[in-house]
């Protein structure tokens, strides 16, 4: 297709859109290309999948599809041997899994009604033995389970009791320290990352320690004792020791998911693929968009079609969020487009009328619905009208016009 043809006719803002009604990153992405369909069949099969996620959306036919992330690139991390992910990375892979599994538990109650969608959920791949070992290791908020191995949940026992026994022997000391009246005051602080005394000047050699700050006024030195440190190194070695182990199962997860690594991508494609399909649907519902017609034999027939971008000036949100900036003009009503041509010789049309009498807007209209059919995106017209298949459109306008701005 004519890339100047896109620009004129400002068909990237059209995709971007219907981009904002997609799930997911991968979704979106097809429609950053101008992938158009230009085969007849293909391109009435691509309609004719799109129109059952109309119908669904429309029946308000539960569909277990929800937003989740782009985990390609983890896929990818995981083709090299040796390698793992974080817990947040697993959890955004086992959240593709979930999708899949609650979209393929639909297979059945669809299948009747839907036989294109069910195709797709076919050809997704049970990996619940990867879901599983994920949930397995990793709970809801990301964190290692402490059941995720038997050396995990005695390191964090050791490391609890530690911890317990560093805040007795804290108060211990506290009150030693009060006691014998070598603190500034009864408490104790932070200074660098280490738990600290407050003790006066006069009496640093009464603590045996670390000195980790001073008081502007030089009055007080902030003591870290010695019995401190000495916790602390404890700590400090089974948090190294933890870490570790949960490095270790970190990488045992991935040995796992590097067996279904292929399932895994295949489903994503799926998965990303159907997004597309609905976020069309929603956009078509949203729009009052169906799928038209599709011929070969250059026959072009609107019915009651409107200019998508027109439309967008109903829809102040969603204008600013297409067009990034602010909508000066709600507009109140959108002129419908009646046209037909391409029959009994009637192969050209010529457009007449006074300036602002919306012949740019007419033309404009009939090549983007045209662009939009081609990528199997629903049109703002009757499910009557009629789109010839053309292997390229041209557009040609003299002067610098923009439909949303009323520039003509």
């Amino acid at each position: 297709m004519d890339q100047h043809t896109c620009t004129i006719l400002e068909f990237n803002k059209i995709l971007n859109l219907v981009k904002l009604y997609c799930y997911s990153p991968p979704a979106a992405e097809y429609f950053q290309k101008n992938n158009f369909y230009f085969n007849l069949s293909i391109l009435n099969t691509k309609l004719s999948e799109v129109n059952e996620f109309i119908d669904i959306l429309q029946k308000n036919i539960s569909f277990p599809l929800s937003a989740f992330s782009d985990i390609r690139p983890s896929l990818r991390k995981l083709q090299i041997e040796g390698s793992f992910l974080s817990a947040q990375e697993y959890l955004e892979i086992r959240h593709v899994m979930i999708i899949c599994r609650l979209i393929a538990a639909r297979k059945d109650e669809m299948e009747a009604a839907y036989p294109l969608t069910v195709d797709k959920i076919l050809k997704l791949i049970d990996v619940r033995d990867a879901e599983t070992i994920i949930s397995a290791k990793i709970d809801d908020e990301g964190t290692i389970r402490d059941d995720a191995s038997q050396e995990l949940r005695s390191i964090r026992q050791k490391m609890g009791d530690m911890k317990n026994k560093f805040q007795v022997k804290l108060q211990e000391l506290l009150q030693r320290y009060t006691s014998s009246g070598i603190l500034r005051e009864s408490y104790i602080t932070m200074r660098s990352g280490h738990y600290v005394f407050p003790v006066k000047v006069q009496n640093r050699t009464a603590i045996s320690g670390i000195v980790y700050d001073q008081s502007e006024s030089g009055s007080t030195i902030f003591i870290e004792p010695v019995e401190i440190v000495n916790f602390n190194n404890r700590i400090l070695q089974l948090e190294l020791d933890e870490k570790r182990e949960i490095e270790r199962i970190l990488l045992d997860v991935a040995n796992h998911l590097r067996l279904r690594l292929l399932d895994i991508d295949s489903n994503l494609k799926i998965l990303a693929y159907i997004d597309s399909l609905h976020a069309r649907a929603r956009f078509a519902v949203e729009f009052n968009a169906g799928v038209p017609k599709v011929n070969d034999q250059g026959i072009v027939k609107l019915i009651d079609a409107k200019h998508p971008l027109l439309m967008l000036k109903q829809k102040p949100n969603l204008y600013e969020m297409v067009m990034d900036e602010k909508l000066i003009e709600k507009a109140e009503t959108v002129v419908p487009l009646n046209i037909e041509f391409g029959k009994s010789n009637a192969y050209m049309v010529m457009i007449t009328g006074p300036n602002t009498g919306g012949k740019t807007v007419a033309l404009k209209t009939i090549g983007i619905l045209a662009l939009m059919t081609y990528l199997a995106i629903p049109i703002p017209a009757s499910p009557d009208s009629d789109i010839g298949l053309f292997q390229d459109i041209f557009a040609d306008v003299g002067d610098e016009q923009s439909i949303e701005k009323g520039l003509s």
